[in-house]
Formats: C-alpha cells, sequence, structure tokens
C-alpha cells in the first residue's frame, strides 16, 4: 500500500503541472482536457489520502509517517486524525482540499469565462503541493526495517480538539484560494464589474468561518491542555492564524462595499491578495523552523521551498498589479465622512494596521538575529498594548457602520442613528463603574461591545417597526418574516453580535481572573472567590508507559457541595518531572474554577501544590464562537442569486 501512495503523488504532480497549463494557457479542446486533468488530479489525491489512512489504521509500522504519529492502542479516531498530525499528511490534507475545491468548480463553473484561469491558477498552487510531497516531505517513505510500535500521540495532542480545529483550519486556509484565483483571473481579464465577487461571496464566507472556528477552538485547547490557565499567547504560529483572519475580515466588508458603491476597488484586490499571501505564510511558519512553538511541526525540510514560493507569488502578482493598474482605480470615491462607506474604509485601514503590527512582532526575534547577534524578545504586552487598541476600534467601527447607511447622512439623521446605541454604551460603562469596575480597558471593551450590541438591537428593532407598519403585521410576524428577507443582512448582523461576546469574555477573563497556590496535605483546604478545596490525597496508577498521579480535591461554594475534581500529573518511570499534565476545569456562565496541581515524587508524603485560577466569562468566548457559526450559517442559507 505504501508503494501505491507513492505512485499516486508521483502521479500527482505531472497531473497538476498539465492542468496548469492547459487550463491556464490554453483554448478550446486544450482548455477542457485541462480540465480534466483537475477532475482526475482530485481523484488521485483522494486515493492518496484514502491509503495513507488504511497505513494509519492498521499501524503499519514499515512507513516513517505512522512510526512517528500513531501506536497499537491509539484510539481509532486520533489513528486518522494522525492524517494530520504530521507535517508530509498535514500538506497532503491541504493540496486534496485544494484539489476538491477545484474538481468542484470544474464540475459546477460559473461565470465560464474566467473559469479556466481560475482552474490553472489552483493548478499550479496544487503543482506547489505536489512537489512538496515528492522532494520534501514524503507520506509514505518506507524505514529501512519495520518497527515494533508507534511512537505514539503527543500528550498535548490527546484532545478531542484535535480532530476539528487543524482541518478546520486547513479548510479556512485552503478556501481562501478560491476568491484569490478568481480575483486574479478577473484583474487579469480587465473585467471592472463586481460579478466575481458574488460568485465568490460564499466560498469567502465559508472560508472566513472555518478560519474563525479554527482559531477560537485552538484557544479551547490550549486553554483544556497546556495547563497555563489561558487561551491566547499571541504565539508565533496562532499569529500565523489570526493575520490572515484579519484580512479576511477587512476584504469580505471592502467587497460588500465595493458591490453596493463600487468604491475601494484597490482596497479589495490588495486585501484579497494579502489574505492569500498570509495563508500561505502561516503553513510556511508552522514547518519553517524559525520560530520556537508548541504549534509548530519540527524536523521540516519545506522552508527553502516556501520561501521560493513566496518569491515567485511575489513576482507574480506584482507584475500582474503593474499591468492593471488602471483597472484598480475605483469608479466612484467616497463622499463623506458619515456613510458606510467610510466606516468599512477606516474599519479596513484599521485591521490592516493591526495584521502588520502582528506581522512585524511576530517575525522580530528573526529579523533581529539575522540583524545582529542578539536576538529581540517579544512578549504578549507588546501585542496587547500595540494591536488590542486597534481591534477595539474595529469594534466601535462596526458598531457605527451598521448604524450609518449608504452614502452621505445628514447631522440630524446621523444622530438619531447613533443615539441609541451610544446612549447604551455610555449607561453601560456608567454603571460598572457603579459597581467599581475602574480599569480602564475593561471599560474600553465594555463601551465597544455595548455600543455594537446596541446597534444591532436597534437597527432590528427599527427594521421591524417600519415592517409591521408598512405590511401591518404582527410585531412577531414582521420579526420573522425581516429576518427571512434578508438573511445574508441580518446573519452578519449576528456576526457582529458574537464579536461583542466574545470581546467581553475575553476582556473580563484577561483582565480579572484571581489565582492563588498552596502546598496542602490531606486535609487541609485553600479558599478562593469563594470556592473551597479540600484536599483528601492521591492516587497513583500506571496508565500506559506513564505513572499517572491524581490529586483529588473536594470543590465547594459557601456550604453548597460541588463534587470533586482531580487535576492530574503523567510521569515516566524513573522520572522526577512530570511529561505532561490535565487540569481540572469547573466551568459555569458566569466563572471558571481551573484547577491544576504539582507533585514532586522525591518528597515523603503525599504533599501537592495546588494552583487555582477564578476567570470570569471564559464561557462568553465559547459561546460567542455559537452565535458565530449560527449568524455565518444563516447569512449562507440565503437564496443564492441568479449568477453568470
Amino acid at each position: 500500500m505504501a508503494l501505491l501512495g507513492t505512485y499516486l503523488t508521483g502521479l500527482a504532480l505531472p497531473l497538476a503541472v498539465y492542468a496548469a497549463l492547459a487550463s491556464g494557457l490554453g483554448r478550446g479542446k486544450l482548455a477542457a482536457s485541462g480540465r480534466g486533468a483537475v477532475l482526475a488530479l482530485a481523484l488521485v489525491n483522494t486515493g492518496a489520502v484514502l491509503t495513507l489512512l488504511y497505513l494509519l489504521v492498521t499501524s503499519d509500522f514499515r512507513v516513517a509517517y505512522v512510526v512517528d504519529h500513531t501506536a497499537r492502542t491509539l484510539p481509532l479516531p486520533y489513528k486518522l486524525a494522525a492524517l494530520w498530525g504530521g507535517d508530509a499528511g498535514s500538506l497532503l490534507l491541504w493540496v486534496w482540499v485544494l484539489s476538491l475545491y477545484a474538481a468542484y468548480l470544474a464540475l459546477v463553473p460559473r461565470q465560464r469565462e474566467l473559469v479556466p484561469k481560475v482552474l490553472g491558477l489552483l493548478a499550479g498552487i496544487a503543482s506547489f503541493f505536489q512537489l512538496l510531497l515528492v522532494a520534501a516531505a514524503p507520506p509514505f517513505a518506507l524505514l529501512p526495517q519495520a518497527a515494533a510500535d508507534g511512537v505514539g500521540l503527543n500528550p498535548l495532542l490527546d484532545n478531542p480538539m484535535m480532530l476539528v480545529h487543524p482541518p478546520a483550519l486547513y479548510l479556512g486556509y485552503v478556501g481562501m484560494a478560491i476568491p484569490f484565483a478568481y480575483g486574479v483571473a478577473a484583474l487579469w481579464a480587465r473585467q471592472r464589474n463586481a460579478d466575481w465577487l458574488r460568485l465568490t461571496r460564499r466560498w469567502t464566507v465559508v472560508a472566513w468561518l472555518f478560519l474563525s472556528v479554527g482559531i477560537v477552538l485552538g484557544g479551547m485547547w490550549a486553554y483544556l491542555e497546556l495547563g497555563w490557565g489561558g487561551y491566547w499567547a499571541w504565539d508565533p504560529v496562532e499569529n500565523a492564524s489570526f493575520m490572515p483572519w484579519l484580512t479576511a475580515t477587512a476584504f469580505l466588508h471592502s467587497a460588500l462595499a465595493q458591490e453596493r458603491r463600487r468604491v475601494l476597488r484597490g482596497w479589495t484586490f490588495a486585501l484579497l491578495f494579502t489574505t492569500f499571501f498570509l495563508t500561505i505564510f502561516g503553513t510556511f511558519l508552522t514547518r519553517s523552523g524559525l520560530v520556537s512553538s508548541v504549534h509548530a511541526f519540527s524536523g521540516t525540510k519545506v522552508g527553502p521551498y516556501f520561501l521560493a514560493f513566496f518569491a515567485l507569488l511575489a513576482a507574480g502578482l506584482g507584475v500582474l498589479l503593474y499591468l492593471r493598474r488602471d483597472v484598480l482605480a475605483a469608479q466612484r470615491s467616497l463622499e463623506g465622512t458619515a456613510s458606510r462607506e467610510t466606516a468599512v474604509a477606516l474599519a479596513n485601514l484599521v485591521l490592516s494596521g493591526a495584521a502588520v503590527v502582528t506581522l512585524l512582532g511576530t517575525l522580530a526575534p528573526i529579523l533581529s538575529d539575522i540583524g545582529s547577534k542578539q536576538q529581540v524578545a517579544v512578549d504578549p504586552a507588546f501585542f496587547n498594548a500595540a494591536v488590542v487598541p486597534l481591534l477595539l476600534a474595529v469594534v466601535v467601527l462596526m458598531g457605527a457602520g451598521q448604524a450609518l447607511r449608504w452614502k452621505q447622512a445628514g447631522r440630524r439623521r446621523l444622530m438619531r442613528l447613533l443615539i441609541v446605541p451610544l446612549g447604551f454604551a455610555l449607561t453601560t460603562v456608567t454603571a460598572l463603574v457603579a459597581v467599581r469596575v475602574h480599569q480602564a480597558a475593561m471599560l474600553a471593551a465594555a463601551f465597544a461591545a455595548a455600543f455594537l450590541l446596541a446597534g444591532v438591537a436597534s437597527e432590528f428593532a427599527r427594521a421591524t417597526v417600519a415592517r409591521r407598519k408598512g405590511r401591518r403585521e404582527s410585531i412577531l410576524r414582521a420579526a420573522v418574516g425581516l429576518l427571512l428577507s434578508d438573511r445574508r443582512r441580518w446573519g452578519g448582523y449576528l456576526v457582529h453580535a458574537a464579536v461583542a461576546v466574545i470581546l467581553v469574555g475575553v476582556a473580563a477573563s484577561t483582565l480579572y481572573t484571581r489565582q492563588a497556590t498552596v502546598n496542602l496535605q490531606p486535609g487541609q483546604s485553600m479558599h478562593l472567590a469563594g470556592y473551597a478545596l479540600t484536599y483528601h490525597g492521591l492516587d497513583t496508577r500506571v496508565n500506559g508507559r506513564y505513572i499517572d498521579v491524581a490529586a483529588h480535591l473536594a470543590l465547594a461554594n459557601g456550604s453548597r457541595a460541588l463534587g470533586t475534581v482531580t487535576p492530574r500529573e503523567y510521569f515516566l518511570p524513573g522520572t522526577t518531572t512530570p511529561y505532561y499534565a490535565k487540569v481540572a476545569i469547573r466551568g459555569g456562565w458566569a466563572k471558571d474554577l481551573y484547577i491544576e496541581m504539582g507533585w514532586n515524587p522525591t518528597e515523603k508524603g503525599n504533599q501537592v501544590a495546588v494552583r487555582a485560577l477564578a476567570e470570569p466569562l471564559v464561557a462568553w468566548i465559547w459561546m460567542g464562537l455559537y452565535l458565530l457559526v449560527a449568524g455565518a450559517g444563516f447569512a449562507l442559507s440565503a437564496p443564492r442569486r441568479r449568477e453568470a
């Protein structure tokens, strides 16, 4: 089977190259043969993926990739997830998803004059990844001698998020290739209208949604597994997924402005191309070896190939933008400061600034290491100080933008549109100050979130009342009818509300976490934020190749018993430093109690160090994700308009 996989990955490379040349440069029958090659590429890559999955599930330890990422005792779901658990497998997943997307476009083409160029470009991108699988990261490489068993799963990956977080990110990364290819094709064809944007809107929203889900689930995974009580550390690989999310968010809104008002055309193309470039950069950074991260792959050889691809991509886009510079000019200019398109333009500028600052902070250690012998360390405080205020400004601009109208609004109308959200935001801040919330960052976040939420609510209320009067319907019927009549708009507004909810959760949990660390003997207790933890002793047992040590802690809130929590540590036999740990979390909508233990096996007795954190509103982050998915799904459920 490994030889079959090698044959399939070897066959996929010339197929992808032929598809790129025939579709991108050919016409008539040659272009049609390129379309056929795209379909064949999808079939061949599907065969390669199924072959690797078979080798993983059957524990074929003649294959190096199987040895490195599975073990005989590994549960079946994690054997399947090993497909994306390593460098070669994840690259195979990347190009497989891309080839499936391209095959769909080949079978269901829209705006047919652009499709051959789009398929050619997608096949060209696939050619690069197929080259990696042949030359730098072969997933079917054989060992000189079969191993008795595999290395197994990294303990940090032993979490259900392993099954969903990486695929979500890849679906987001790869999905951005579709609007990118359409944008390049439209620019090459000197297409001045926004038809290509309408064609790619759903692709962009779906890719953005998967990227959003992947980022938040990655935060949840870190919260559950890494043991430091947080979910975002401005890690280089975290930043690598966050940067294209920022520019993709800006692109979505810029595309809307171009569709509705024929403005910001140059911005729209720039944001689209930047987003795709950043998705490739994120794929590269995870494998480059240039950064230290718990999320990065180790021992990869693909870095030089990516650098060459970056250079080729940048050169090609630069030439295209120069040759088509006349097409990039907007058909209209912004009409005034009090308009939705102006708010979109400002939000684009701020989001782009946040992406640039994040990129510079991420690359600072690398660049400083090249230029001098002393590496510059950029800690989370830099990003919090430089990026977070920009993100708060974006949330305020989102609230203003949804209240404003396309075209210039008069002063009186402007005040009428903004009075409710502004009044609610100021009232919220005043109420927080009254209950002794004085941190400026929390007040700023509360103002931005309240302004955005009130804007959504007031817009919906205003539109519902207008529909009720115009059609003489009941309030309920008018509200439901309004939602169903423009799902794209109200789904987008629900996504805005989700952003506000996530913002409140992030601000409260970051600024108001309380923690304590206490050494406990059996029978002793510690107290934090109204909770009591009473230690009842250790439980030690052998768990596979580890020694599993669990601390049993009775949890109570006042006089109410809340059961037992058991944080754990895992030791390799003969070692005194834990190999990894499992925290215990007792969560609620208002507060999480996050508990970890520390045990020194060289000390006599059962004393443990217990670290507990009381973190408010962490659950709001996860609830915000559910709202975001619901909003994006509702927007995507809108009937597709007839397309060319």
